[in-house]
């Protein structure tokens, strides 16, 4: 069944969502990710909609969608990235340039994809990579929420200055 529906673009939106919760536990809710991870999952069908009414077939859209999702997610992560590390002597962190290099990899990337022949062999294998990036994120967040809390207690142990009374 995993080999031949492409569940693999909402999974990974889901696993973007939760990852960035995983990350900041100690500092957000679990229900602080309720409304990112239904509109994340409204803009992956959306895009799969699109795209299976571009090129009518089930398999390559779900590629498609994958792509522009992974571009889309990623965006922020690159930035901060090339925005403290120069490469080659260039500062390849600045809006204008990492956009303008996001839009020609959306375009080839959608050419290249557009005109991949094995889309439905790679189904697959792309579900069972979401499924397990999903896993990763769902063990982190559910390993933080059962185990009790490392956090330090908050004992107090009188100090030498203050006086005792008995």
């Amino acid at each position: 069944m995993l080999k031949k529906i492409p569940l693999y673009p909402f999974f990974l939106v889901i696993y973007f969502v939760l990852a960035l919760l995983a990350a900041n536990l100690t500092e957000v809710t679990l229900d602080a990710s309720v409304r990112p991870l239904f509109a994340a999952l409204i803009l992956a069908g959306l895009f799969y909609a699109l795209f299976r009414l571009i090129t009518c077939q089930t398999h390559k859209a779900a590629l498609l969608s994958a792509f522009v999702l992974l571009l889309f997610f990623s965006y922020g992560h690159v930035y901060q990235f090339l925005k403290d590390t120069p490469i080659l002597g260039f500062n390849l962190g600045r809006h204008t340039l990492l956009a303008a290099l996001y839009a020609v990899l959306l375009v080839v990337g959608l050419v290249l994809l557009r005109r991949a022949r094995p889309a439905a062999q790679a189904t697959g294998a792309l579900n069972l990579l979401g499924a397990t990036l999903l896993a990763f994120s769902l063990f982190q967040i559910i390993r933080f929420e059962t185990l009790p809390s490392a956090a330090p207690t908050t004992e107090t142990k009188p100090s030498a200055n203050s006086t005792q009374t008995q």
